[in-house]
């Protein structure tokens, strides 16, 4: 499975202007796996420890794309945000990401 991780905490662009995107494979996982499961394995699995890319790893503030939702990484674990939220999370300043309520809540 591959999973798509937009990279707002510390690569927001691509040259052309676009968000930065990361694919995650997860390797086999479990047909029954839960959310939380799946999403926490995408954060495993995004650390360039064990999925080495020419990004930065998988961090608080990026942002998840699955089963067509978006779940941001948050101080503790993932929270759904809906596109709004999103787009509000995505005009801050990118030093100022780490600071967005929902993450802290």
């Amino acid at each position: 499975m591959i999973v798509n991780v937009r990279m707002l905490a510390f690569e927001d662009t691509n040259p052309d202007g676009s968000v930065r995107i990361r694919k995650v494979e997860i390797p086999d996982p479990a047909p029954d796996a839960t959310l939380e499961s799946v999403l926490e394995s995408v954060f495993y699995f995004g650390q360039n420890d064990f999925q080495p890319q020419k990004c930065c790893s998988v961090s608080m503030g990026d942002v998840v794309e699955f089963n067509d939702c978006i779940y941001v990484a948050a101080s503790f674990g993932f929270k759904e945000i809906s596109e709004g939220q999103y787009n509000e999370l995505l005009a801050l300043e990118q030093r100022d990401r780490h600071f967005w309520g929902p993450l802290r809540d």
